[in-house]
Protein backbone atom coordinates (compact mmCIF):
# COMPACT_ATOMS: atom_id res chain seq x y z
CA UNK A 1 0.00 0.00 0.00
CA UNK A 2 2.82 2.43 0.78
CA UNK A 3 4.33 1.93 -2.72
CA UNK A 4 0.97 2.80 -4.28
CA UNK A 5 0.64 5.89 -2.09
CA UNK A 6 4.18 6.99 -3.02
CA UNK A 7 3.41 6.48 -6.72
CA UNK A 8 0.14 8.43 -6.53
CA UNK A 9 1.87 11.20 -4.56
CA UNK A 10 4.70 11.45 -7.11
CA UNK A 11 2.20 11.47 -9.98
CA UNK A 12 0.16 14.21 -8.29
CA UNK A 13 3.27 16.36 -7.75
CA UNK A 14 4.27 15.87 -11.40
CA UNK A 15 0.81 16.86 -12.67
CA UNK A 16 0.64 19.95 -10.46
CA UNK A 17 4.15 20.99 -11.53
CA UNK A 18 3.22 20.57 -15.20
CA UNK A 19 0.04 22.64 -14.72
CA UNK A 20 2.00 25.44 -13.00
CA UNK A 21 4.71 25.38 -15.67
CA UNK A 22 2.27 25.38 -18.64
CA UNK A 23 0.28 28.28 -17.22
CA UNK A 24 3.40 30.19 -16.14
CA UNK A 25 2.29 30.34 -12.51
CA UNK A 26 4.68 30.61 -9.54
CA UNK A 27 7.38 29.34 -9.29
CA UNK A 28 7.54 29.12 -13.11
CA UNK A 29 6.36 32.68 -13.84
CA UNK A 30 9.80 34.03 -14.76
CA UNK A 31 11.31 33.90 -18.19
CA UNK A 32 14.73 33.84 -19.78
CA UNK A 33 16.19 36.16 -22.37
CA UNK A 34 14.09 35.97 -25.57
CA UNK A 35 15.89 34.84 -28.72
CA UNK A 36 15.45 37.09 -31.80
CA UNK A 37 13.73 35.06 -34.53
CA UNK A 38 12.31 35.89 -37.97
CA UNK A 39 8.51 35.69 -38.18
CA UNK A 40 8.65 32.82 -40.66
CA UNK A 41 11.04 30.82 -38.43
CA UNK A 42 8.95 30.84 -35.22
CA UNK A 43 7.86 27.37 -34.11
CA UNK A 44 5.48 26.41 -31.31
CA UNK A 45 8.23 24.21 -29.87
CA UNK A 46 10.43 27.25 -29.14
CA UNK A 47 10.45 28.85 -25.70
CA UNK A 48 11.08 32.60 -25.34
CA UNK A 49 11.24 34.44 -28.68
CA UNK A 50 11.41 38.02 -29.92
CA UNK A 51 10.09 39.05 -33.34
CA UNK A 52 9.75 42.32 -35.21
CA UNK A 53 6.92 43.01 -37.59
CA UNK A 54 3.80 44.94 -38.46
CA UNK A 55 0.66 44.29 -36.42
CA UNK A 56 -2.62 44.28 -38.32
CA UNK A 57 -5.37 45.66 -36.11
CA UNK A 58 -8.52 45.46 -38.28
CA UNK A 59 -10.65 44.08 -35.46
CA UNK A 60 -10.35 44.06 -31.69
CA UNK A 61 -10.52 40.52 -30.33
CA UNK A 62 -10.07 39.87 -26.63
CA UNK A 63 -10.72 36.97 -24.28
CA UNK A 64 -11.01 37.04 -20.50
CA UNK A 65 -9.76 34.29 -18.22
CA UNK A 66 -11.38 34.32 -14.78
CA UNK A 67 -9.25 34.34 -11.65
CA UNK A 68 -8.09 30.93 -10.55
CA UNK A 69 -5.54 29.07 -8.52
CA UNK A 70 -2.61 31.50 -7.92
CA UNK A 71 -3.67 33.88 -10.71
CA UNK A 72 -5.66 37.06 -11.20
CA UNK A 73 -8.24 37.66 -13.90
CA UNK A 74 -6.49 38.12 -17.24
CA UNK A 75 -7.63 39.78 -20.46
CA UNK A 76 -5.67 38.98 -23.63
CA UNK A 77 -5.92 40.93 -26.90
CA UNK A 78 -5.21 39.15 -30.20
CA UNK A 79 -3.79 40.39 -33.50
CA UNK A 80 -1.76 38.93 -36.38
CA UNK A 81 1.86 39.98 -36.93
CA UNK A 82 3.37 40.12 -40.42
CA UNK A 83 6.77 41.03 -41.86
CA UNK A 84 7.76 44.62 -41.14
CA UNK A 85 6.00 47.19 -43.40
CA UNK A 86 3.70 44.48 -44.86
CA UNK A 87 0.16 45.84 -44.75
CA UNK A 88 -1.31 43.77 -47.60
CA UNK A 89 -0.82 40.12 -46.56
CA UNK A 90 -3.85 38.17 -45.41
CA UNK A 91 -2.38 34.74 -44.55
CA UNK A 92 -1.66 34.57 -40.81
CA UNK A 93 1.48 32.66 -39.79
CA UNK A 94 1.92 34.38 -36.42
CA UNK A 95 -0.72 35.53 -33.95
CA UNK A 96 0.06 37.61 -30.86
CA UNK A 97 -1.77 37.43 -27.52
CA UNK A 98 -0.95 40.37 -25.25
CA UNK A 99 -2.16 41.97 -22.03
CA UNK A 100 -1.77 45.45 -23.56
CA UNK A 101 -4.80 46.63 -25.55
CA UNK A 102 -3.98 48.01 -29.01
CA UNK A 103 -4.60 51.70 -29.65
CA UNK A 104 -8.13 52.11 -31.05
CA UNK A 105 -7.00 54.73 -33.59
CA UNK A 106 -4.28 52.56 -35.19
CA UNK A 107 -4.83 50.07 -38.01
CA UNK A 108 -1.21 48.98 -38.56
CA UNK A 109 1.72 49.29 -36.17
CA UNK A 110 5.38 48.31 -36.42
CA UNK A 111 6.44 46.64 -33.18
CA UNK A 112 8.77 44.25 -31.44
CA UNK A 113 7.06 41.42 -29.57
CA UNK A 114 8.71 39.22 -26.95
CA UNK A 115 7.01 36.22 -25.36
CA UNK A 116 6.48 32.49 -25.30
CA UNK A 117 5.86 30.65 -28.57
CA UNK A 118 2.86 28.37 -28.12
CA UNK A 119 0.46 26.34 -30.18
CA UNK A 120 -2.55 28.54 -31.02
CA UNK A 121 -5.01 26.30 -29.17
CA UNK A 122 -3.34 27.40 -25.93
CA UNK A 123 -5.20 30.74 -26.12
CA UNK A 124 -7.19 31.04 -29.39
CA UNK A 125 -10.65 29.58 -29.85
CA UNK A 126 -12.72 28.85 -32.95
CA UNK A 127 -14.84 32.01 -32.54
CA UNK A 128 -11.72 34.21 -32.46
CA UNK A 129 -10.32 32.52 -35.57
CA UNK A 130 -13.67 32.93 -37.33
CA UNK A 131 -13.71 36.66 -36.56
CA UNK A 132 -10.42 37.06 -38.46
CA UNK A 133 -11.66 34.88 -41.31
CA UNK A 134 -14.81 37.03 -41.56
CA UNK A 135 -12.72 40.15 -42.25
CA UNK A 136 -10.70 38.43 -45.01
CA UNK A 137 -7.75 36.73 -43.29
CA UNK A 138 -6.78 33.08 -43.67
CA UNK A 139 -4.67 30.95 -41.35
CA UNK A 140 -1.58 28.99 -42.32
CA UNK A 141 -1.92 25.29 -41.63
CA UNK A 142 0.65 25.47 -38.80
CA UNK A 143 0.38 28.98 -37.45
CA UNK A 144 1.95 29.91 -34.10
CA UNK A 145 0.83 32.13 -31.25
CA UNK A 146 3.19 34.29 -29.20
CA UNK A 147 1.89 35.02 -25.71
CA UNK A 148 3.68 38.13 -24.51
CA UNK A 149 5.32 38.08 -21.12
CA UNK A 150 3.04 39.06 -18.26
CA UNK A 151 3.80 42.64 -17.21
CA UNK A 152 5.38 42.75 -13.75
Amino acid sequence: MSKLAAFVGALLIALISYFLWWNRLPPFDGHGEPVPVAITDVLASMEEVQVQGTAHLPIRISRTWPPGFLRKERVLFFFPLFEKKDITSKKIHLMVATDTPPDRLVSFEDMTVAGWARPPAARMDAASEQAFIDVGYTFAEEYVLIETFVPQ
